[in-house]
């Protein structure tokens, strides 16, 4: 379970800390909030945890500093992922360059974290649609749409994955790999038994082996 923290490690989850500076302080009062948050992390109502981890979520970078020094300290292992998660989370408000963005959902969705997947990828989505906005440059534009059309694709795929997951299909992921033809299939393992079904082809493969695009 959320192995897609573990596979990017603790000092990229943290990474986003540095971003903190450029955001507004946190108010005496909002401290206080963001204090209590983390402390009901370990509470022993699991909808209280989780409705914490939301609310740290909803407060944004302001929220930052004081996650990371509870990752320092706190010993707990739920805690420390929940911690984790929340930072990670925190990542794609200061984020701005959506390769990065667009790698972290890739991490997720291999991960079979779907919905954390889902929502990097909806962030690299907005960010190059706002490059292709502003770019002029015929050949950049080009490249920055085809950059769109795979986020969006990769967007609707989280969420089928998501809902087939919801619905008890067992223990999902997808793989993605390439053959020597350059052709890329999606591959799903059903009900934790280690048989896989193929679920899809991906007629675009062949763009995007051109375009390099690894996510």
């Amino acid at each position: 379970m959320y192995k897609w923290i573990a596979t990017l490690g603790l000092g990229l989850a943290l990474s986003c800390a540095a971003q903190a500076a450029d955001a507004p302080a946190a108010s005496a009062e909002e401290k206080a909030k963001i204090e209590a948050e983390i402390k009901a992390l370990d509470s022993d109502d699991f909808q209280a945890r989780e409705s914490a981890e939301k609310d740290l979520v909803a407060m944004g970078a302001k929220a930052l500093p004081s996650v990371k020094a509870a990752l320092e300290t706190n010993k707990e292992p739920e805690v420390k992922v929940r911690l984790e998660r929340v930072a990670a989370t925190l990542a794609l408000t200061g984020e701005t360059d959506p390769e990065k963005v667009a790698k972290l959902g890739k991490v997720a969705l291999d991960a079979g974290e779907y919905e954390k997947a889902r929502e990097f990828y909806k962030r690299a989505l907005e960010l190059f649609k706002a490059q292709a906005g502003d770019t002029t440059d015929d050949n950049a534009k080009k490249a920055l749409d085809t950059k769109v059309q795979r986020a969006q694709s990769r967007v609707q795929e989280c969420d089928q994955m998501a809902q087939m997951q919801k619905n008890g299909n067992g223990n999902m992921r997808i793989i993605h790999a390439q053959g020597g033809a350059q052709v890329q299939m999606r591959v799903i393992a059903v009900n934790g038994n280690g048989g896989q079904v193929v679920i899809q082809g991906d007629g675009a493969q062949q763009e995007e082996a051109k375009d390099k695009i690894d996510w």
